[in-house]
């Protein structure tokens, strides 16, 4: 594939979450950055970024840690009371619908002993209870009981030990993302160049997506990476792993067209894939493959005629958004 046209794409504008200090960092991990940075020219990193314990737990802290984090789409929790849980890194969030109709993403941890007070991946309540002392708080974290609570704890104050948040949340056509930093820049700063790709794949249609069911979710045994890199570029396997899909005659596109598009950086951390028809003239797919009885009221109400034309030719997108959440359309 090659580099995006300017005729394609936006003017990308760079993120303001700067790259920690290699100082801050543990020994070996400093020395494997080293090494790849000596490496990239020649298109290497040592396979021990995708398995040493110390780059792990780093990434965690600085990455997951800091970055905005894609949690749910609005849709999941339409009513008041509504809840699912999801993860930043490896600790578990719930995200609920108050009842003033506020979206929340809660650390799913009493703040007492730090139980996890959700037990449930998703559901519709009003309160959530603490199973180990009995501590009970609203949809929006606030604690609102606990037995004995002038016994046990005298005049501590209750407002000052609800469950803890999320330092922001934002959402973006829908997607609900939230991030640990207080000192994060606001997502669409944050997003750069990607907002303008997401606003394409996100806004084609003037009502917005939802979410029709649950979502299907898996755990793979592997490094968060892989999944990244194989979402930022890596057509290449497409040919091999997913062949059943040309096999089978599910896609219309031979293997070697699909590969003919662009692979674009749209800003630091932010990355993403297009299958597009060389010609504008050629037939379909387009839309992503949606069927033409939905394509046909995709307008620029909420994007501008250049990227309704890009979507209008592209066949398969995939990509990675603040480099801990992924996307695809395809047919």
């Amino acid at each position: 594939m090659n580099p995006a046209t300017s005729q394609q794409s936006p003017p990308h504008s760079r993120t303001s979450t700067a790259t920690p200090s290699t100082a801050e960092l543990p020994p070996r991990v400093r020395e494997l950055i080293d090494r790849i940075d000596s490496g990239l020219p020649a298109g290497r990193v040592p396979a021990a970024i995708f398995g040493n314990p110390e780059v792990y737990s780093t990434e965690l802290r600085k990455i997951f840690g800091r970055a905005w984090v894609y949690m749910g789409h609005e849709s999941e929790i339409e009513a008041a009371g509504d809840y699912v849980v999801r993860k930043i890194g490896e600790d578990s969030f719930v995200v609920t619908r108050s009842e003033n109709g506020d979206v929340n993403v809660l650390f799913d941890a009493c703040r007492h002993r730090g139980v996890q007070i959700c037990r449930a991946d998703s559901g519709n309540s009003s309160h959530f209870r603490c199973p180990y002392h009995g501590w009970t708080y609203s949809s929006d974290g606030s604690l609102v009981g606990a037995p004995l609570w002038k016994n046990a704890f005298g005049s501590m104050d209750k407002k000052r030990n609800g469950l803890a948040r999320a330092a922001q949340v934002e959402s973006f056509h829908g997607l609900i993302f939230a991030t640990l930093d207080p000192t994060a820049p606001p997502l669409r700063e944050y997003l750069g160049g990607m907002a303008w790709y997401m606003d394409l794949v996100f806004g084609l249609d003037r009502d917005g997506v939802e979410v029709l069911g649950k979502p299907q979710r898996f755990v793979v045994d592997a490094n968060w990476k892989s999944g990244s890199d194989s979402f930022s570029g890596d057509d290449y396997h497409l040919g091999t792993l997913h062949k059943s899909v040309w096999s089978i005659g599910a896609f219309p596109v031979p293997f070697s067209e699909n590969m003919m598009g662009y692979h674009i950086q749209a800003s630091p951390g932010h990355s993403l894939s297009f299958s597009m028809a060389e010609d504008a003239d050629e037939p379909g797919p387009n839309f992503f493959g949606f069927p033409e009885s939905l394509a046909e009221h995709f307008d620029s109400v909420n994007i501008t005629p250049e990227q309704l034309e890009v979507a209008r030719r592209s066949r398969v997108v995939v990509g990675n958004v603040s480099r801990t959440s992924r996307f695809s359309r395809s047919r």
